[in-house]
C-alpha cells in the first residue's frame, strides 16, 4: 500500500471490485481516484454498509478518524493499531450495522456470531458475506472475497491476466480452516494497478489485483490472515 495515499483512497482501492457497490458506483470510484477527489469518493462509499460498519467500529474504539490511513488498513490487512491487536466485542459492530444495514440484521449478528471477533475484512467475508453458504460453496465465497496476499509469478500483458502465488483457506482435517500458498490466474485492472512485474508482492480482492504491497504490509497481510482463519469454523 503507498502511504502517499490517504485513508479514502486507500479504501476505495480495494473497494471498487465487482460486487462492492453499483457498476456506477464503481465507476465514479475508478473516476474518483484518478483525480483525488476524496470527499467524492467518500460519498460513494457511503453506500457500502459492511465497509462502513467495520470503519465505524474500529473509528469508535480507536478514537481516530473512520476514513484515516491507519484505520482503513487495519480493517483490510488487519491490526495495526493497539486497540485492534485483540478481538473486540461483536455489540459494538452490530450497533453500526444497525445503522447501515438494519437493527434486526444487527439482532441477527448478535445471536449468531461469536461473542468476540476481529474487526478485519476476513471476519466480514467468512462470518458475515458468506453466512448462508455452507461446505466448498463457502470456501470458494471466502477464497474469492477476501484480501488475499501473493507473489506475482507470470504476467500476460495481451490477456490482462496474472499468474499469483497467493495464500487461499482450506478446510483442516478436524474442523476449522488453515492457510496455504496455491498458484491462481487473477486479472489485472489497468486502473487499480497499471504495472505489474514478475516477483511483485500484490493484494487481491474479487479475482483482481487490487495494489501492490510494501514488505510491512506483505508480512502484515501474511499474518492477520492467519490469526483471523485460526478463529473461524
Amino acid at each position: 500500500m503507498d502511504e502517499k495515499r490517504s485513508g479514502v483512497q486507500e479504501a476505495a482501492k480495494f473497494a471498487v471490485q465487482a460486487g462492492c457497490g453499483s457498476e456506477e458506483n464503481r465507476a465514479t470510484l475508478i473516476e474518483s481516484l484518478k483525480s483525488g477527489e476524496d470527499e467524492l469518493i467518500r460519498e460513494e462509499l457511503a453506500e457500502l454498509p459492511n465497509l462502513n460498519a467495520f470503519l465505524e467500529t474500529i473509528s469508535q474504539i480507536t478514537g481516530r478518524d473512520e476514513y484515516s490511513l491507519e484505520v482503513v488498513k487495519s480493517y483490510w490487512l488487519g491490526g495495526g493499531l493497539p486497540e485492534t491487536e485483540e478481538p473486540m466485542e461483536t455489540r459494538l459492530l452490530a450497533e453500526h450495522y444497525a445503522k447501515t444495514i438494519s437493527p434486526e440484521f444487527a439482532q441477527e449478528l448478535i445471536e449468531r456470531l461469536p461473542e468476540k471477533v476481529y474487526l478485519t475484512h476476513l471476519t466480514m467475508v467468512a462470518l458475515i458475506a458468506s453466512a448462508d453458504l455452507s461446505g466448498d460453496a463457502r470456501l470458494a465465497g471466502i477464497n474469492h472475497c477476501m484480501i488475499s496476499g501473493g507473489r506475482v509469478k507470470e504476467v500476460d500483458v495481451d490477456n490482462r491476466t496474472a499468474a499469483v502465488e497467493r495464500d487461499v483457506l482450506i478446510y483442516k482435517e478436524g474442523g476449522g480452516f488453515e492457510v496455504i500458498k496455491k498458484e491462481t490466474s487473477v486479472a489485472i485492472d489497468p486502473d487499480l494497478t497499471p504495472t505489474i512485474r514478475v516477483n511483485d508482492e500484490v493484494a487481491m480482492h474479487q479475482g483482481v489485483i487490487a495494489d501492490v504491497l510494501n514488505p510491512k504490509d506483505v508480512d502484515r497481510l501474511a499474518m492477520w490472515t492467519r490469526k483471523v482463519a485460526e478463529t473461524l469454523t
